[in-house]
């Protein structure tokens, strides 16, 4: 009895251990096929295509990446949820996982997360209505205010299964994260710029 109980606690430890290193292995692999950046770049005042290139010039820089995001009201089925949209280009980083549909091509489609079609009860082919949330002496920076749903995503920057497991990383405190092309925004600044360092993609994340 003792040298099975010693067994079977052998063998549970070893799967325990065995199944921990999977979870490193496959989550380093996500993450670097959604090319996840290494270092965000905020600044008060904005940045610019500038900013962008004096980045990209450091030894230690991979790549940089200009992106813009924003706070919004989003409208579908009559319900106004806070959400916050974010640029993303389709070889650049921080890409959307896709689960269902096909990313956004044009200035009026997006891509959502499961978690908002879930609580909004909306799908692929419907309509959002976004207004921004900002001051009414600014111009509006995105370009359209109706946008298509063509995409149902995983945002890559907040991993989290609401139905299971809880919060794997995160590093946004927004609970609906939607995605639109560049040309869907109008606007010179940015509000981020992130970077990948050279070697850091070997490295376990």
């Amino acid at each position: 009895a003792i040298m099975l109980i010693t067994a079977l606690g052998v063998t549970m430890l070893t799967g325990l251990k065995a199944g921990c290193v999977d979870l490193r292995y496959s989550t380093d692999c996500f993450l670097d096929g959604q090319n996840l950046f290494d270092i965000q770049v905020v600044s008060t005042l904005g940045l610019t295509d500038e900013d962008v290139e004096a980045l990209a010039r450091l030894s230690e820089v991979e790549e940089a990446e200009g992106a813009y995001s924003a706070k919004v009201s989003a409208v579908v089925c009559g319900k106004s949820y806070g959400a916050s949209v974010s640029t993303f280009r389709q070889q650049g980083m921080n890409r959307p996982f896709l689960i269902e549909g096909r990313l956004p091509e044009q200035a009026d489609e997006i891509a959502v997360t499961e978690v908002f079609t879930a609580d909004a009860g909306c799908g692929i082919g419907d309509v959002i209505t976004i207004s921004e949330d900002s001051d009414e002496e600014e111009d509006p920076v995105f370009v359209n205010t109706k946008y298509r749903i063509t995409a149902v995503v995983l945002d890559p920057r907040d991993i989290n299964n609401a139905e299971g497991a809880v919060v794997f990383r995160t590093s946004t405190t927004d609970e609906y994260a939607f995605f639109v092309v560049p040309e869907a925004v109008d606007s010179e600044i940015y509000t981020s710029v992130y970077l990948t360092l050279a070697g850091a993609r070997k490295m376990q994340c």
